[in-house]
């Protein structure tokens, strides 16, 4: 007796199809959002649920970090969670697609590597100056020896902290006061929670940061 994954019923001598090596009557093998057929369309497995397309761009696909559009089918992933279509994944210096290894600056922005005119990585490319690892197709931040960091390793060793949030600041603006280096979105003001960069800042006790008219205050 053949039995249906979705309504967990006989299957008899109506039609049925078979996906990921179980069976299902024609008629349950549906969309978990829509309940649309999905017999004969593209559909995604999320979290054990078949999606169809359109639902999967309406409702789980992820966002490119760089056109902002939902991803539908090829994306490259950086280890920091963001997600992007392959067309837009682009060195900074040359603006065509990156494929290979590069490497992060000191803004935030993607360069072939070891450079343009070499954006092809091979076997003889440097590796990671603590575990190793050869430096193909991974992201690596250059430290300030010259000596070069995958991203994991920089992360754990090599990244400032954040003053205010104590997470390591990996890529884009960092605000600098004293010693203490903060992500762009934690250089706020602990009293009236107004972003300080371009403002008129002052120390308050010591350990904080604030505007100037929160310390008249």
């Amino acid at each position: 007796m053949v039995t249906c994954a979705a309504c967990e019923k006989e299957i008899g001598g109506g039609p049925k199809l078979t996906a990921g090596g179980v069976s299902f009557h024609s008629s349950c093998f549906k969309c978990g959002s829509c309940d649309c057929a999905l017999a004969g369309i593209s559909y995604y497995t999320v979290e054990g649920k078949k999606i169809c397309k359109n639902c999967y761009a309406a409702k789980v696909a992820p966002s490119c970090a760089g056109c902002k559009d939902k991803i539908v089918g090829e994306a490259t992933k950086l280890g920091d969670g963001r997600s992007f279509h392959p067309r837009c994944f682009k060195c900074e210096t040359c603006g065509k697609a990156i494929t290979s290894s590069f490497h992060t600056d000191d803004k935030g922005k993607f360069h072939h590597s070891p450079d343009c005119k070499s954006s092809k990585a091979s076997a003889s490319d440097e590796k990671c100056k603590d575990c190793k690892r050869e430096l193909i197709n991974v992201k690596y931040f250059t430290l300030g020896s010259g000596a070069k960091a995958c991203a994991d390793c920089y992360e754990k060793k090599h990244a400032a902290s954040c003053y205010k949030c104590s997470k390591p600041i990996l890529e884009g603006q960092t605000n600098i006061v004293k010693d203490w280096k903060f992500h762009a979105e934690c250089f706020k003001c602990p009293n009236c929670d107004k972003n300080l960069s371009g403002r008129k800042i002052k120390l308050q006790g010591g350990d904080a940061v604030v505007c100037f008219s929160c310390d008249d205050k």
